[in-house]
């Protein structure tokens, strides 16, 4: 195993003991899909920074395999925002966004994989998608909480210093070519923890399931009722449902 796998799996066994606990506060729920399937639900708080639903469906007589496949989606998700984080001082991201100029961030290879993943989708989008905003998001962010405008030089700025030619990926981890360059995964960390929760579920012999993040979910497998899960879209212009989505497996 590489340093970065041991380090990331470190990670995960110290919020283990976070996620036995805040089993305790589930609202987990049964329910039996035509005397034959069960589903059980859970709403785990405090998942980067908003609300986090998951679904297990079951096999007949399997009841035991739901808390494992829903324990283990919650501390997958934990394990991603703990090391991914740009709010948490303590994530490796945030480690990277204080580096020096030319010092070596050494990173796990979940942070690595979804970098390299960024850089992709940078390349694809025509630099559409593009994870190096990060000086420009705290701009913005600042703007905010000040409830002042940037001024032009202070975008230029900004901008001069969100550029993909001021990373350098490697193996084990990142370089910065300019000390003021910062990373924000805000925009593929959440879809990636999802994916990985999702996978944690199957392992655990959930027959289908859910796990949505503040409106970003996936769904697979065996739907609580019916054929099709249902999504709801909700209304942009005040209460209620703007539409609903039926869908066999997937994310929306």
């Amino acid at each position: 195993m590489s340093r970065s796998r041991q380090r990331f799996a470190a990670v995960a066994a110290v919020i283990a003991v976070a996620v036995l606990v805040a089993i305790g506060m589930w609202q987990t729920r049964g329910e039996r899909r035509g005397g034959e399937y069960l589903t059980f639900t859970a709403a785990p708080q405090g998942i980067m920074g908003t609300s986090c639903h998951l679904s297990a469906v079951v096999p007949p007589n399997s009841e035991q395999l739901a808390r494992p496949a829903l324990t283990e989606a919650e501390q997958v998700l934990r394990g991603v925002e703990v090391v991914m984080s740009s709010w948490l001082e303590s994530s490796e991201i945030s480690r990277f966004n204080r580096a020096g100029t030319g010092q070596e961030i050494r990173l796990s290879s979940a942070s690595v994989e979804v970098l390299e993943k960024a850089y992709a989708a940078y390349l694809t989008t025509d630099g559409t998608f593009d994870i190096t905003v990060g000086p420009l998001i705290r701009l913005w962010r600042r703007a905010g909480q000040l409830g002042v405008l940037p001024g032009d030089e202070e975008l230029d700025n900004a901008r001069a210093r969100s550029s993909w030619e001021l990373i350098e990926l490697r193996p084990e981890g990142a370089v910065k070519k300019e000390a003021g360059a910062e990373v924000d995964l805000g925009g593929i960390a959440k879809g990636y923890a999802i994916d990985l929760a999702v996978e944690a579920m199957r392992r655990e012999g959930a027959a289908g399931g859910m796990v949505d993040i503040g409106g970003d979910l996936r769904v697979f497998g065996i739907p609580p009722s019916g054929r099709l899960w249902h999504v709801d879209v909700r209304s942009p212009f005040g209460a209620g449902r703007l539409a609903r989505i039926g869908i066999a497996s997937g994310a929306v």
